[in-house]
């Protein structure tokens, strides 16, 4: 006798294929259109050099931590993607897509910088990762951790808004 599916298992074979993608652009966009599609946060890093209060955009979904800054074309000096992902776990993250060469700082619960992947290169496919259990991922500017001071045990400040 055959097994049947369920009506719920059914019913996926029924939704577009879309149903479970990331909302990807057709082409390159600029920082500010993410403003729209993402939450903000305060994100405050204490260097060796300055302390300094960066204009984060918050990627705090599934959707929005898989899309990141893929196809953004540039960003400014004082900006970011601040990656909340709720409890520390492990995190990686790769730079598929992504058009731009970045800091990438893991972050733990209590705001210290765990380690910091520098000038990972633009649309890369090797994977970087944080050390230990990470709540949060902060990408800057290539360059921009080291031109504030920014290193393992640096504090950090995160306010999702």
């Amino acid at each position: 006798m055959a097994r049947q599916l369920s009506p719920w298992i059914a019913g996926l074979a029924l939704l577009p294929s879309t149903a479970f993608a990331v909302d990807l652009p057709d082409r390159p966009i600029g920082f500010d259109r993410l403003r729209s599609e993402f939450g903000e946060a305060s994100v405050t890093v204490e260097g060796a050099r300055e302390c300094v209060l960066l204009d984060t955009v918050l990627a705090d979904s599934d959707a929005r931590r898989r899309r990141g800054l893929m196809w953004v074309k540039s960003m400014p000096p004082n900006s970011g993607m601040i990656f909340d992902y709720v409890r520390p776990r492990g995190v990686s993250m790769w730079m598929k897509n992504t058009l731009i060469s970045l800091d990438n700082a893991f972050i733990d619960a209590s705001g210290i910088i765990i380690n910091i992947a520098e000038t990972t290169e633009p649309l890369a496919l090797n994977s970087i990762a944080a050390e230990e259990p990470a709540r949060y991922a902060l990408e800057l500017n290539a360059g921009r951790a080291a031109g504030l001071g920014l290193q393992r045990g640096s504090r950090t400040w995160i306010f999702t808004l």
